[in-house]
């Protein structure tokens, strides 16, 4: 902030000051650069002073709303998998299959590991003519016998495809752990380094953190439970029991997502004893972040996607943590360095130090953050959120904007009652913000009833840049539904 400004609320007043007198010459705002308009924004608090300032100009409008929820006026624009009517991969992948998907350098991949001919889906979005492709996988296994799967998770690190879990043909939960080489097309076994391998598991999730690492969350498997994979050394580490208790709700088909150090969890249905299945949506309608960065404890967010952390810190060690961390944290860091380094050597990425010591964060939903049970929570861990309401659902597609976490589609347990006031109310795009701890929402107009993924090009939310696939609701068609978010 300016020397000139003795607080933050003279600055924004001599800002929206400003924008008075800017308003009116539009052509002049028209001159400013986007990061000066993101900027004012940013300064303005005041919900009353934005809107103002968004209302000078119908293009100023549109800017808003982009910045702020990632579209002007988005519309669902199906897409028919690029082929002609006799084309045979015209319908692409199974609708079976819709969830294994993964972006490798701008073209997207599914796996999909048969008993006869295991074969990859490709649609490669570089493509002038953007249409599905069906390449045939061959099997490198080193001796290994290969185990066919079905409804199994992937990610991509480093431009190599991951895959784990899923169910055999038999339909047994495994933890079979396979790496594709999209270039060449080759799967192979991956074999940990050390004697930790996670359990069993269906309907569990994969993300990508930082630039070499994997991280595993729930599913239908023994216990709730949460790894990290490190592709560098290939080892698995378990997260520490002693924070166990802090875990998300166990599990599965929930939506999960990374967006620069922090993994968000979202959604599921409820795991029960005795039952190898979830039975029906989890309760849980609130949002779970972790996040990777050594100074989780001390209200800085890290959102941006540069890994030169990670690869710059290989020789730190727990005790090299922020010098901004509250002292607790360093107490508590200090404390578990003995343990940590144990486990990972003392050379290690400052992303496995951090798996082992940080806790997770609920971020409650602005209905069940008025519940008496909020107070009972720790404050470090559990945070309140405002805006719009997100609902509990199961099988719902998570993905970024920008900075922002945006939720879509899925089954809602309470059959949309948040939403009685508004009409098709699966067309409602949740989305998170993680500075301002606030919900919005923007309606995808034409957006069908469906749980879905979606893939997101280069996360700036801009027309084109987000796909979608899904299984529409009641369809026996045994179709994909696919298609694009679009600006209009």
């Amino acid at each position: 902030m300016d020397h000139h400004f003795a607080s933050k609320k003279q600055f924004n007043c001599a800002v929206y000051s400003a924008i008075v007198q800017m308003s009116v010459s539009q052509s002049y705002l028209i001159t400013l650069a986007i990061e000066t308009l993101h900027f004012i924004m940013d300064e303005l608090e005041d919900e009353r002073n934005r809107l103002n300032f968004a209302m000078s100009c119908k293009w100023l409008y549109r800017v808003y709303r982009i910045y702020y929820v990632g579209f002007a006026t988005p519309n669902w624009v199906p897409f028919n998998g690029g082929g002609s009517d006799d084309d045979e991969f015209n319908d692409g992948p199974p609708v079976a299959n819709y969830r294994d998907g993964v972006l490798v350098d701008g073209a997207l991949y599914v796996p999909i590991l048969n008993e006869e001919q295991p074969v990859c889906w490709v649609l490669d979005f570089k493509q002038i003519v953007i249409k599905w492709d069906s390449v045939n996988i061959t099997l490198g296994l080193d001796d290994q016998r290969y185990i066919p799967l079905r409804n199994t998770v992937t990610s991509a690190v480093r431009s190599l495809i991951y895959l784990f879990g899923g169910e055999t043909i038999f339909g047994n939960p495994s933890n079979i752990f396979y790496e594709l080489d999209p270039r060449s097309m080759v799967l192979r076994n991956v074999q940990s380094e050390n004697n930790v391998v996670p359990s069993i598991r269906i309907m569990h999730s994969l993300n990508t953190i930082g630039n070499r690492h994997l991280v595993l969350f729930g599913g239908c498997s023994i216990i709730g439970d949460f790894y990290l994979y490190d592709i560098s050394n290939k080892t698995w580490y378990s997260y520490p029991e002693e924070y166990r208790h802090a875990l998300p709700y166990a599990r599965a088909a929930h939506s999960s997502l990374t967006v620069g150090s922090s993994l968000y969890v979202h959604g599921g249905k409820r795991i029960r004893a005795n039952t190898s299945s979830p039975s029906e949506i989890h309760d849980d309608e609130d949002l779970w972040e972790f996040n990777f960065a050594n100074n989780i404890n001390n209200e800085r967010e890290i959102n941006s996607d540069d890994d030169s952390n990670e690869e710059d810190s290989d020789n730190d060690n727990c005790g090299s943590s922020n010098s901004n961390a509250s002292s607790n944290t360093r107490t508590s860091a200090a404390t578990n360095t003995s343990s940590i380094n144990k486990a990972t050597g003392n050379n290690s990425s400052n992303i496995i130090q951090n798996f082992l010591r940080n806790k997770w964060q609920k971020l409650f939903s602005p209905r069940t953050s008025t519940s008496p049970f909020f107070t009972l929570g720790d404050e470090s861990d559990w945070k309140e959120t405002t805006g719009k309401v997100t609902g509990k659902r199961c099988g719902s597609a998570m993905f970024r904007i920008g900075k922002r976490v945006a939720i879509l589609g899925g089954y809602e347990k309470d059959n949309w009652l948040h939403e009685e006031d508004i009409t098709q109310p699966w067309e409602m795009c949740k989305i998170y913000l993680p500075e301002r701890r606030r919900w919005d929402h923007v309606r995808i107009v034409g957006f069908p009833d469906m749980e879905c993924v979606a893939f997101v090009r280069d996360h700036t939310g801009q027309p084109g840049n987000i796909f979608i696939m899904g299984r529409k609701k009641g369809d026996q068609s045994g179709k994909t539904v696919m298609g694009w978010i679009k600006d209009y």
